[in-house]
């Protein structure tokens, strides 16, 4: 009986350093070494136009000031399915091998898909006391983890920069329907239903959600041009607008004068880049790669082994005993 006892413990200690090892050796010569470059950012705020000169001297206020509420959104974007696949898309003209590595030895390639690997390369965390948010991006060598967060910086430029774009063909399409001086009406809006007028086939053709919401914005706009080509001398033909004819000029030279200001400045501001990103500390370039924790790792996995031989013995026993 002793010596069946002693004969399992020395099983046991075999089975531990035979794991042990084994795994010490996996992660610290075979698995691909890991590096992490950190960055900073800050939003600066969304203003739709810009503020007039404020001579106000006080060195108190922050040049810049994010609402957690946008922070939270780039989160979400650079999280997001079609994100990722545009961040896949730049790594793959980049060269995937200066990124990650394609060792078929290493788990972690094995057992994830591409979309998987360059999701779990990048960590996002929002400080709320700070309006800051925080990259700490992984990769599998000393280049790749910097260009990482220049690809992060990347995709959030193209994104406010199409966002601009937008915001900037909406005004000017505005600033358009504004000069129509003929097209105002008062409305009854409790007639008013909701109906759409965009068509079907314009739904069917776009790719892109933001693709068919430009397409609305240009249609928009050749509409008030074709309505401002046609009535030449503007007037505003509801009656209910009880106001002088003297006052009523004026309002329409007033109208016409600032909307054509507007679409100047939307016309410049529609072909410059945003300035929404404010870097608050810049990306880090990783001397050294980081630690494996082969030690700890490899008795996480001689205590998984051995909770794993438990069971199999206890299931083993009940099935022979049914």
């Amino acid at each position: 009986m002793m010596e069946s006892f002693l004969k399992k413990i020395n099983i046991n200690i075999l089975y531990t350093i035979l794991i042990f090892f084994a795994s010490f050796f996996y992660f610290e010569f075979i698995k691909s070494s890991n590096f992490s470059s950190e960055m900073i950012i800050a939003l600066k705020k969304d203003d739709d136009k810009p503020a007039a000169p404020n001579f106000n001297f006080d060195f108190t206020t922050s040049s810049f000031s994010s609402s957690g509420t946008n922070l939270y959104k780039v989160k979400d974007l650079l999280e997001s399915k079609n994100m990722v696949q545009y961040k896949i898309n730049l790594i793959e003209s980049i060269g995937y091998e200066k990124i990650f590595s394609r060792n078929f030895l290493d788990i972690a390639y094995l057992t994830n898909s591409v979309d998987e690997i360059v999701n779990n390369s990048q960590i996002i965390k929002i400080n709320d006391l700070s309006n800051t948010i925080s990259f700490t991006t992984i990769a599998n060598t000393k280049e790749g983890a910097f260009i990482l967060n220049l690809l992060n910086l990347i995709v959030l430029g193209d994104y406010f920069d199409l966002s601009k774009r937008l915001d900037s063909e909406f005004n000017i399409a505005r600033s358009l329907c504004k000069l129509d001086i003929n097209s105002l009406e008062l409305t009854d809006v409790s007639s008013v239903d909701i109906t759409s007028e965009t068509n079907l086939e314009e739904i069917l053709g776009s790719k892109s959600g933001i693709g068919l919401i430009s397409k609305r914005i240009e249609n928009q706009k050749k509409k008030c041009i074709s309505n401002l080509n046609i009535n030449q001398n503007p007037e505003v033909k509801d009656q209910k607008l009880n106001i002088p004819r003297n006052n009523l000029d004026q309002i329409v030279l007033k109208s016409k004068n600032d909307s054509t200001n507007e679409i100047i400045g939307d016309l410049i501001s529609k072909n410059f880049i945003s300035d929404r990103i404010q870097i608050v500390s810049d990306a880090s370039k990783p001397t050294k790669k980081d630690d494996t924790r082969s030690i700890i790792n490899s008795l996480i996995i001689i205590f998984v082994f051995f909770v794993l031989r438990f069971f199999y013995r206890i299931t083993s026993r009940l099935i022979n005993y049914s």
